[in-house]
């Protein structure tokens, strides 16, 4: 276990520092670590991550690194779907009664790419992307979080093929966080299986052999439009992807952060990994964080959940399972309550914004001391506020302050009602 603490200047986060200059970030012992130290930052300035967390993770960035110029099979082994597939989508989905206008069937579907430690509202998450018609789901990479990241391949698999969506790759990317162990080992409010218990069949294929990493670089690299980076679990992936490949800050559209909270309460995604949540704020990349303070209020009525439960469509069913699933609100144990979106609520920031109120703010994570695994938003003030407590120049992220919970839940109801048939 160790720290970070900021010491290189002037340098863009996403070039490496002047010959002979310090890296960014210094290691120490936690036992010579101070207790008591107040929590720290990472900069805005900083530089790539440090040579000991690349060295950690080095298998990972050889790979990538070694196979950025290998791009003739790129295209042949993770070729996004075409249009005519899309458009397929579309229609089934108007052809069973949902309300798509001209203009959306005229629309070509986001491309996106999903990070998650798939428990129960990763899996709404993937099931709700698969089921709306102005997305299409990429690929998904897998970091260890809510359970191991063994259970969360299988469960990743699990949930695409009750939705037929075998054809969409899957790969395993770190199972521990950059600088500590994982604080969460399994079980949890998502149960030991990561999914509340549900039993799924087991998985009809085998998950990618590539490193998450590198099947999100070569996702993103490949795709003819920007590439929207959802993501619903702890940053490691995603801080290692934006240190092996910067270049990618290009191709991508915008990154909607699923993590961290308004109050200041420590939230798990930040919590788990810190140092790769804090890393990936300050990318270049348009960023709009989704925080655990919208969980309690995103909730699906009961008669809604019997619906799906009468469906017939597996994934249909599934999401009525998952949705059934007792779990506990942000403020503890004891507020069990059923019906809850969590982390899916992400996807509709991406699909029905106007669902959502957002603010540009700054925003820094600590890093150290009792303040370690906190998101801090300064709502209200600004970088250049004396009272503000991190360095002059921390990033400013889009931050979602309030949702219409009727619009938002009605929108999670349509997309999934209008399914399309396997």
């Amino acid at each position: 276990m160790s720290s970070w603490s900021s010491s290189t200047k002037n340098a863009h986060p996403w070039e490496k520092p002047a010959e002979g200059a310090r890296t960014a970030f210094s290691r120490e012992s936690v036992d010579d670590r101070p207790r008591n130290r107040p929590a720290q930052v990472v900069s805005a300035d900083h530089a790539p991550l440090p040579n000991d967390v690349l060295q950690f993770h080095g298998p990972i960035l050889s790979i990538t690194n070694s196979s950025a110029t290998s791009g003739s099979k790129r295209g042949t082994l993770f070729r996004p779907r075409q249009s005519q597939g899309r458009l397929a989508k579309l229609r089934r989905r108007s052809d069973s009664g949902s309300r798509i206008s001209s203009e959306i069937m005229a629309a070509v579907p986001k491309p996106i790419a999903m990070d998650v430690d798939t428990g129960i509202d990763d899996a709404l998450a993937i099931l709700y992307a698969l089921a709306h018609p102005d997305l299409e789901l990429l690929g998904l990479s897998c970091v260890a979080g809510n359970v191991a990241l063994d259970q969360v391949v299988i469960n990743t698999c699990r949930v695409l093929d009750a939705a037929g969506a075998a054809n969409i790759p899957v790969a395993a990317g770190a199972a521990q966080p950059l600088i500590e162990r994982a604080r969460r080992k399994g079980g949890g409010p998502h149960g030991l299986n990561g999914l509340g218990g549900i039993q799924l069949p087991g998985p009809s294929r085998q998950p990618s052999p590539l490193h998450a990493v590198e099947l999100l670089h070569r996702l993103i690299i490949d795709a003819t439009e920007p590439v929207n980076l959802v993501t619903l679990a702890p940053k490691t992936n995603l801080a290692l992807l934006l240190a092996g490949h910067p270049e990618i800050a290009t191709r991508l559209g915008q990154i909607i952060f699923m993590g961290g909270s308004l109050s200041k309460d420590t939230e798990f995604n930040v919590w788990q990994d810190p140092e790769a949540a804090a890393y990936v704020i300050q990318s270049p990349i348009p960023t709009q964080m989704y925080g655990v303070d919208l969980f309690d209020r995103l909730v699906i009525e009961q008669a809604d959940i019997e619906r799906f439960r009468g469906r017939d469509h597996s994934a249909v069913r599934l999401v009525a399972e998952l949705l059934d699933k007792p779990r506990p609100q942000h403020g503890g144990p004891g507020n069990n309550e059923v019906g809850l979106l969590g982390d899916a609520g992400a996807l509709l920031l991406l699909t029905d914004p106007e669902a959502f109120v957002t603010e540009d703010l700054p925003v820094y994570i600590g890093l150290e001391g009792a303040g370690r695994g906190e998101t801090i938003v300064a709502r209200g003030a600004t970088d250049e506020d004396p009272s503000w407590p991190a360095p002059h120049g921390s990033p400013r992220l889009q931050v979602v302050v309030d949702v219409d919970v009727t619009k938002a839940a009605s929108a999670f109801v349509e997309t999934i009602n209008a399914f399309p048939a396997i």
